[in-house]
């Protein structure tokens, strides 16, 4: 059994999508738990669990630790533990290539190296329901008393201090229409900030915005640019699934 929690904050325009790209390329069993906030619920297969997080903290992390306390009640040991991005979804067949790295590798996740990020990214890790359980894993900020400021590098610290491996999956793009958004790590499609303001690191870093940030006069601009190049890529993998294949891939 293939454990699948995801997340959709405040829209659900990626369910469709999402749940048709992972009913498509998932050919084991498999189950979906999801967290919905303040949107409809529309997925179609193999749905298991829903939360509608009314009474969580709105912290992405916090939410995916407080579905993968549902699972993990109910989910044996050997059954493989899968944390995906709302925005994020297969775009061919996955589970016979997770299952081999994970012969050699306790997880196997996104790691963002494209922006200099060398921790295991919520985007899409992967682990056995076991590893996770037994050393009381989570996607918390802080380990040891050490703060971070995101999901991934406190997870990372605790590898690392165990000498665990884990199997980075990094941006395999033929082509880039933006350094961050859009981005496929092999059998992944993530499209990027679907669930907040669409403004990001190297937007900040433009020479115009370095030093004035949400003051600089091209702010609302840069990220309406943004918004409509997402819109404009969202519309067309809904009306052709096979668009990441061909326009970012290469295929």
């Amino acid at each position: 059994m293939i454990n699948i929690i995801t997340l959709h904050h405040t829209n659900s325009k990626f369910i469709d999508i999402q749940d048709t790209h992972i009913d498509k390329y998932t050919t084991e069993e498999y189950r979906t738990f999801a967290g919905v906030f303040r949107c409809k619920n529309d997925y179609k297969t193999k749905f298991y669990y829903e939360d509608n997080l009314m009474n969580v903290s709105r912290d992405h992390h916090t939410r995916m630790n407080h579905i993968a306390k549902h699972v993990l009640n109910s989910a044996k040991d050997d059954e493989l533990l899968v944390f995906m991005d709302g925005d994020a979804f297969p775009i061919k067949k996955w589970v016979p290539q997770v299952y081999k790295l994970l012969e050699n590798n306790s997880i196997v996740a996104v790691q963002r190296n494209e922006i200099g990020d060398t921790f295991p990214h919520p985007i899409f890790l992967c682990t056995t329901v076991g590893f996770w359980r037994k050393n009381k894993l989570s996607w918390d900020f802080s380990y040891k008393g050490k703060q971070f400021v995101t999901s991934g590098p406190a997870l990372e610290m605790f590898l690392n201090e165990k000498n665990i491996p884990w199997k980075p999956i990094n941006k395999t793009n033929n082509i880039n229409i933006h350094p961050i958004f859009f981005a496929v790590y092999d059998f992944i499609y993530h499209h990027g900030a679907s669930f907040r303001e669409p403004i990001t690191s190297i937007d900040y870093n433009r020479p115009s915005m370095k030093n004035n940030g949400r003051k600089c006069l091209f702010f609302n601009k840069v990220v309406q640019d943004n918004i409509d190049l997402s819109q404009f890529i969202f519309d067309k993998i809904k009306k052709d699934h096979t668009f990441v294949h061909y326009y970012f891939i290469g295929d």
